[in-house]
């Protein structure tokens, strides 16, 4: 069964008025479970509207949305159950944080889900663990902590709800190399552990390379691909004409066959260059 998934769904900013925008066009898109899927796509390509309707907080103008094969709007008085079970992380959360302590913001989630004292406290705690922080920091004002601490509480929050699904829009935005990488790398680690289904999106074509199993890669409001990394990064000329670009060591494979070296031009990490580069090198020599 499919974590997510998108029947004949479309979504209309603006319906019927001047400043009408068909984000999504009658679109079918399957995200499946237990692993992390990528959403790709140039700005504007309708990926945002897209994880904003996966937790319920858009509904569809047209079309169906099912989580783990329920339909999520057939009774609209149960979205919230919904929302628990997807959670969503939009873009640069730490602006959202508002409560007097890391505690309290990473415990607000699990408070209105009507939980126990103690299973919000166990909550709380492992949360801020797996985005790699420490207790110390939870009796700490969120706006007396670093810019990356406060993008990791503000994942915890979402993550302390334990939601089946997560979807995060562009976690590492605006972070430094190495801020992008532990966020990054922690939010694989939350998926290996609990066994959920994470779906991010990203600009970043080095980021989904590493860290997806799977892609979707969107275009004018269209899924235009789907399948694994090395199945989308081998069509690097529609990736291109979509306005995205394949990661920079699958363009120099490609670089390398234009050449006329016999390389793989799907190969999209540098561990797999390294080994594709060895294996040309040792070929040649043994010409």
């Amino acid at each position: 069964m499919n974590a997510a998934e998108l029947k004949d769904v479309s979504y209309v900013y603006s319906k019927n008025t001047p400043f009408m925008k068909v984000a999504v066009d009658n679109i079918d898109v399957n995200f499946e479970e237990n692993m992390i899927t990528g959403l790709i796509g140039h700005t504007g390509s309708g990926k945002s509207t897209v994880a904003q309707m996966l937790n319920g907080l858009l509904r569809p103008s047209s079309g169906d949305v099912l989580i783990h094969g329920r339909n999520m709007w057939e009774d609209p008085k149960k979205i919230k159950e919904f929302r628990y079970i997807t959670g969503l992380v939009f873009q640069y959360p730490e602006y959202q944080l508002f409560e007097e302590t890391v505690y309290k913001d990473v415990a607000f989630g699990p408070k209105n889900m009507g939980l126990s004292d103690e299973e919000i406290d166990m909550r709380v705690r492992e949360a801020i663990h797996f985005v790699g922080l420490q207790d110390d920091i939870l009796e700490k004002s969120p706006f007396d902590i670093s810019g990356g601490q406060k993008r990791r509480v503000a994942i915890a929050g979402v993550m302390a709800m334990k939601p089946q699904n997560l979807v995060l829009d562009e976690p590492a935005a605006g972070l430094d190399p190495r801020g992008r990488d532990e966020i990054l790398s922690r939010i694989c680690e939350y998926q290996k552990t609990t066994s959920s289904t994470v779906i991010m999106i990203s600009h970043s074509m080095e980021d989904m390379a590493l860290y997806c199993d799977r892609l979707v890669v969107m275009n004018h409001s269209k899924p235009i691909m789907s399948g694994t990394c090395e199945e989308v990064f081998s069509h690097a000329e529609k990736l291109e004409q979509a306005g995205l670009a394949v990661p920079q060591v699958t363009k120099l494979m490609l670089e390398l066959e234009r050449m006329g070296y016999a390389v793989n031009t799907s190969v999209y990490t540098v561990e797999d260059a390294k080994r594709e580069l060895l294996r040309m090198l040792g070929g040649e020599k043994n010409a």
